[in-house]
């Protein structure tokens, strides 16, 4: 079997996880981060909008103007991640917990859960989202500097791309990782060994993230059932 067929499956399994009505209500923490990330994105354009204004200063309006645009253009794409990985590490104990409930689902029985394990899960995840974080920035940063200029804008974000798509799918499958009780390292390390399966599932993550509105919403929601769903299937490829 490869890595699409662990797919397949998983989303023919979809329909399980979600006839049961306990699980939607793990979507709540996702609607409240869209809810104040949409505040907040509103708040900042209200600020920035006088920054439109720049052109019209005299003499040196064009100038900064064109500096403003340049370094919008060229933040963008690490503000997106960051704001991306926040809500992952933010929402990292609900999805985790709604990994376990997948889990228990399909095995039919318990995990250990408290209040100690919540803040357990959101310190790790703020670990392991740390370190994939500052691994995107240096490989973006090496493909800004070195690839981009040589080969050309496209083939930049097409790589800026399957970098962020690793590193969102691992963070998902940490979840996984974090309930079975694997050390940070070793989830590294059976993680990159396996890197088709936890990029194929950053590449899920990011098409449904990327839907106006409810990509913020259902985008950890589903991904994290999918994944769930191919790590419980498979097991045997992270125990080798």
């Amino acid at each position: 079997m490869n890595v699409f067929d662990y797919y397949i499956k998983a989303f023919e399994s979809l329909k399980f996880y979600l006839s049961k009505g306990k699980i939607w209500l793990f979507i709540i923490p996702s609607f409240f981060v869209f809810v104040v990330y949409g505040m907040l994105f509103l708040l900042l354009a209200l600020l920035l909008s006088p920054l439109g204004l720049l052109a019209y200063i005299p003499f040196i309006g064009d100038y900064l103007q064109s500096f403003y645009d340049w370094t919008l253009v060229t933040s963008n794409s690490i503000l997106f991640y960051a704001r991306s990985f926040t809500i992952l590490t933010l929402l990292s104990p609900f999805m985790n917990l709604l990994s376990s409930k997948c889990d228990e689902l399909y095995h039919k029985k318990s995990f250990e859960y408290s209040i100690g394990l919540f803040f357990a899960d959101l310190w790790r995840a703020f670990k392991v989202n740390f370190i994939l974080f500052s691994m995107y920035l240096v490989v973006v940063t090496i493909i800004s500097l070195l690839i981009q200029p040589i080969l050309g804008a496209t083939i930049g974000k097409g790589l800026s791309y399957i970098a962020s798509s690793m590193l969102f799918g691992f963070s998902f499958f940490d979840y996984n990782f974090e309930r079975y009780r694997m050390g940070i390292s070793s989830t590294f390390e059976k993680g990159f060994k396996n890197w088709m399966v936890i990029f194929i599932g950053g590449v899920i993550f990011q098409f449904i993230y990327l839907l106006p509105i409810l990509g913020i919403v259902f985008a950890p929601f589903l991904t994290t059932i999918l994944t769930t769903d191919v790590f419980i299937k498979n097991k045997s490829m992270w125990n080798d």
